[in-house]
């Protein structure tokens, strides 16, 4: 069965294909031993590093930090906003990614609030760095092996 946001192109063949993808990745990546847990910050900045998508940061919901990745934003001309296609590839409580069009009229629109200020709290340090950089190694090479 072909899910509704396909049919109506809201999401492309092409954002699907490559999302796909980029969870069969994610579900191939090693356990990493970090001092601290891997974050959705983390993932999505090496996610970004290996394919043509926009990491984003803000709050889930009510305020909690999160980052997730933007494969597309389009604009309404009627109402003048915008909406986008979102990858979830670290979900809070969740088990696996997941990819959604995030439309005014639909939930994930006030879910997924964008605030530049969140990056600035952890972004700056040379251990994540680091460690952006050792997931994002990891992504290159389960691609590479995966063409």
């Amino acid at each position: 069965m072909q899910p509704y946001a396909l049919k109506t192109g809201n999401i492309s063949l092409e954002q699907f294909q490559m999302f796909q993808e980029m969870r069969t990745i994610f579900e191939l990546l090693p356990e990493f031993k970090f001092h601290n847990p891997v974050s959705c910050h983390v993932i999505c900045r090496a996610f970004a590093e290996n394919y043509p998508v926009e990491c984003v940061d803000g709050h889930f919901s009510k305020g909690c930090d999160h980052s997730w990745l933007v494969l597309e934003r389009h604009l309404m001309e009627t109402h003048g906003d915008t909406y986008s296609v979102i990858a979830d590839m670290y979900p809070m409580g969740g088990a696996t990614p997941f990819l959604v069009h995030a439309h005014f009229v639909l939930p994930w629109y006030s879910l997924y609030i964008e605030d530049p200020s969140v990056t600035a709290s952890f972004c700056e340090t040379e251990v994540f760095r680091e460690q952006v950089s050792i997931v994002a190694t990891a992504i290159d090479s389960l691609r590479s092996r995966s063409n």
